[in-house]
């Protein structure tokens, strides 16, 4: 029987395997917060979208973005969020449930793909490299290698967008991957669509999907009890920005 997940997991497969330039953004109630310049979370200046007041930044181009991907994925049960973005794109329906990308990622059916790049903040996907010289993390994830890391500023991104697209797209053009996973904050919002303009892939947004492939998922989140972070001992983590990490019995500590 073909369940709604299955339809994601063909809809991707089909993108991927027809080389379809196509981008899945993932929407949650701190990207509403964002873009109605809310206070909130995640939202808050200083915190880590922007450092910039709301009044100094124009949120247009990020509600405009939006529209213009492909593909857009809320959690199908947040009657509330799912008003909210109503509210704000009153004609635009969803397409697939976003609950259902952080399964794909925790169950690892995501890593099945040949040629997949990672976008994402610099610190995490330096983390991420280091994990990748064990052999016992890539046979976690049942992956050789990540072909290309696109690299971004860990927190602001929204105080330059044009700035930030333009040092996304000259990484991107010199990329080589088929299908990019990407978690890079509420900026995304203003940034993803445009991924499309340098290079021809799959770009699908994994949101806290980033910090699971980098060892730090919080395990209250999303089948969070399902995956096991893989930590490295007397590795600086200083630099990580966390969003609710904490450490396990079930993490497995590498040497």
């Amino acid at each position: 029987m073909n369940t709604r997940i299955d339809q994601l997991k063909d809809n991707i497969r089909e993108n991927y395997n027809f080389n379809k330039n196509v981008t899945y953004l993932h929407f949650g109630d701190g990207d509403y917060y964002f873009l109605t310049g809310q206070s909130i979370g995640s939202a808050t200046p200083g915190r880590r979208a922007l450092k910039k007041e709301y009044k100094d930044i124009d949120l247009e181009p990020f509600k405009n973005g939006v529209l213009q991907n492909d593909y857009i994925c809320m959690e199908y049960h947040e009657k509330e969020m799912i008003k909210n973005f109503n509210k704000l794109f009153p004609n635009r329906d969803l397409d697939f449930d976003l609950t259902w990308i952080y399964e794909l990622v925790i169950n690892k059916w995501i890593f099945n793909f040949d040629s997949i790049g990672l976008i994402g903040a610099k610190p995490k996907l330096k983390l991420i490299k280091k994990l990748m010289e064990y052999g016992l993390y890539k046979d976690y994830l049942g992956i050789k290698n990540f072909n290309d890391y696109i690299e971004v500023p860990q927190k602001y991104l929204a105080d330059n967008l044009q700035g930030n697209i333009n040092l996304i797209g000259e990484q991107l053009k010199k990329a080589k991957s088929k299908l990019f996973l990407y978690g890079i904050g509420h900026a995304k919002t203003g940034i993803s669509y445009t991924f499309k303009q340098f290079r021809n892939a799959v770009y699908l947004d994994i949101g806290a999907g980033i910090d699971a492939i980098a060892g730090c998922y919080e395990p209250d989140r999303p089948f969070g009890k399902q995956w096991i972070n893989y930590r490295i001992k007397n590795y600086d983590y200083s630099d990580i920005d966390y969003l609710n990490y904490y450490e396990t019995e079930k993490d497995v500590w590498l040497s």
